[in-house]
This record gives C-alpha cells, sequence and structure tokens, in this order.
C-alpha cells in the first residue's frame, strides 16, 4: 500500500550514530602446528567431507522417490 508523507513521519525513525575514533584493536596468536594436530584436523576434515556427501546422497534419494511418488 503507498505511504504518504505524515504515515511516513508518525510511524518512521531514523539514527544515526557516529564514533569519536573509527578505530579497531585485533589480536592475533600463532602456533607451529605439530604432528598430532594435523592428524586431527585431517580427520576432521575428511568425516566432514564423508558425512557432507552421505548426506548429500541421502537427500538425492529422498527427492528421487518424493519425484516417482508425484509422477507415478
Amino acid at each position: 500500500f503507498e505511504k504518504n508523507s505524515t504515515y511516513i513521519s508518525k510511524n518512521f525513525v531514523v539514527v544515526s550514530i557516529y564514533y569519536r575514533e573509527l578505530s579497531s584493536l585485533v589480536y592475533s596468536a600463532a602456533t607451529t602446528p605439530t604432528k598430532v594436530s594435523l592428524l586431527i584436523f585431517n580427520a576432521g576434515s575428511i568425516g566432514g567431507s564423508a558425512g557432507f556427501c552421505l548426506g548429500f546422497s541421502a537427500l538425492t534419494v529422498i527427492e528421487v522417490i518424493v519425484l516417482l511418488c508425484k509422477v507415478l
């Protein structure tokens, strides 16, 4: 529906936010990877990828079954 200027002036508000400084502080820490941490990271990556593929496959099978039920 169309909003006229009276409706807009009574029901909308404009908020302006000003900052004294536009700066941020960033903390970072770096560690050297160990063999155990690399093994755990790689196993997690493989497991995550396998779970994604299995989930995608299961979803595809369900979609095909639903499609066949609608067509037949």
